[in-house]
């Protein structure tokens, strides 16, 4: 009987690598790596192996997990939300390259990187066309904007995400990884993931306290909460969408996509995200709100 090819998942224990490995687990062996493991992470993942990994370390304690891999997800960061500060990108790049050493170390056929919609957070006030931006877009700042009961500045958070897909690159380029796919994510929400809990915060993490009386800052709030709302990655697109990473056995090189679900009005490109990795989302935000 053929064994079952490896794949391992950094930041196994958070809210994206949860939900995949659920998936991932009924066709492939699963390593789940992180700083630690809550009690109910461990027993809702019971099938997978669970590696206790400080990433901002490089030691082959942990990178030696790596022999074998077919496939590495990377999700770890210091500070998985956008409010993250300058000193959690700093260890958030520390993690990302020693990822990126150990695949190469020990020859890890495929590495797919999470980055962010952070990461082109600038174009929110451009006035894009549907399907306008693109992968190719160039960098116009990252998410910022500052209202008196709504603020946010990812610049820390997505500086770590665009160290990333660069040196993503820079390890194909020199031939020391064959493939990798790095996918700018729009919101994917814990759990049920439900667009209507969205709000202009753009995180989870912060509440939105809805206290000005401001017309303009409430017209901003709304222009704020429909431009999050349309970036909405379902569950079950996101499951689809990074489960094809592995599905899909021609692919090779650098490869960039968004990972959002078919959002009508959206102004992200996902026809090459189609192209490229068969990606076929069934969900549109505008029906669940």
């Amino acid at each position: 009987m053929e064994s079952k090819k490896k794949i391992l998942i950094t930041g196994g224990g958070g809210n994206l690598a949860q939900k995949l490995q659920e998936t991932l687990v009924k066709e492939y062996a699963v390593i789940l790596a992180d700083i630690s493991f809550r009690d109910e992470v461990v027993k809702n993942s019971s099938q997978c192996k669970h590696v206790i990994a400080n990433l901002t370390v490089y030691d082959d304690s942990w990178a030696k997990e790596f022999d074998g891999v077919f496939a590495v997800y990377h999700f770890a960061a210091q500070n998985p939300y956008p409010e993250a500060t300058w000193e959690d990108s700093k260890k958030s790049v520390d993690i990302t390259a020693n990822v990126f050493l150990a695949a190469s170390k020990y020859k890890v056929s495929r590495v797919i990187f999470a980055s962010s919609n952070h990461v082109m957070g600038g174009y929110r006030t451009k006035g894009l066309k549907p399907g306008e931006l693109t992968t190719s877009s160039p960098i116009e700042g990252f998410s910022n904007f500052n209202l008196s009961d709504v603020k946010m500045d990812a610049s820390g958070y997505a500086s770590a995400k665009l160290f990333g897909e660069r040196l993503a690159k820079c390890m194909v380029d020199a031939g020391q990884i064959p493939c990798v796919i790095v996918i700018r994510i729009g919101w994917c929400q814990p759990g049920e993931n439900n667009p209507k809990s969205m709000s202009a915060a753009g995180t989870t993490s912060i509440a939105d306290p809805g206290i000005t009386n401001n017309v303009e800052e409430l017209k901003e709030k709304e222009r704020i909460l429909e431009w999050f709302r349309l970036m909405w990655l379902s569950n079950r697109d996101f499951l689809h969408l990074f489960g094809s990473c592995c599905l899909k056995k021609d692919l090779t090189g650098f490869l960039m996509v968004n990972g959002m679900s078919k959002n009508t009005g959206q102004v992200w490109d996902i026809e090459h995200t189609k192209k490229v990795l068969g990606y076929e989302p069934q969900d549109d935000v505008v029906q669940h709100l």
